[in-house]
């Protein structure tokens, strides 16, 4: 079981333009057997984009993205989230797809995580569905629920 906040790599991922590339995402849920995985993808490219910590939107792009400084978290670049593309991936293509890779030691912390999803849902609240907006925030039951699941394998 994966948990929200682990950073995978895809060395071959399939934007949502057609184009594919390598490419560190992030979880943004804790998926139970029936849910996707719900991911957004970083980068450290920074084309004018913002260096405040935090929730921002880039000058150029009108795009809601999420800044990482250097050496925070998981990430050894300055990294920004971009909140404006929401990846679903079926849970199948992420355990058989050889090209799926958790990185290793890579959790964020939860408040880091909490940040990128209120930023999401500041962005691109109106055009989640419904769904989504429950897996990403879920009641602290559910959480507690997926957690003990977690431990008691």
């Amino acid at each position: 079981m994966h948990v929200r906040g682990t950073v995978f790599q895809n060395p071959k991922f399939r934007f949502q333009d057609g184009g594919i590339g390598k490419k560190l995402l992030i979880l943004l849920n804790t998926p139970t057997s029936d849910e996707e995985y719900l991911f957004v993808k970083t980068t450290s490219q920074e084309k004018k984009r913002s260096k405040t910590p935090g929730c921002g939107k880039h000058p150029v792009y009108d795009q809601g993205e999420y800044f990482l400084p250097k050496g925070s978290a998981y990430f050894d670049l300055p990294t920004w989230v971009i909140v404006s593309e929401i990846y679903p991936i079926p849970q199948n293509d992420v355990k058989t797809d050889p090209n799926w890779h958790e990185q290793k030691n890579s959790d964020l912390p939860s408040k880091t995580v909490n940040g990128i999803i209120d930023c999401l849902l500041k962005f691109k609240g109106d055009d989640i569905p419904e769904m989504y907006e429950e897996w990403l925030k879920p009641s602290m039951n559910d959480a507690l629920s997926k957690l003990a699941e977690k431990f008691n394998r």
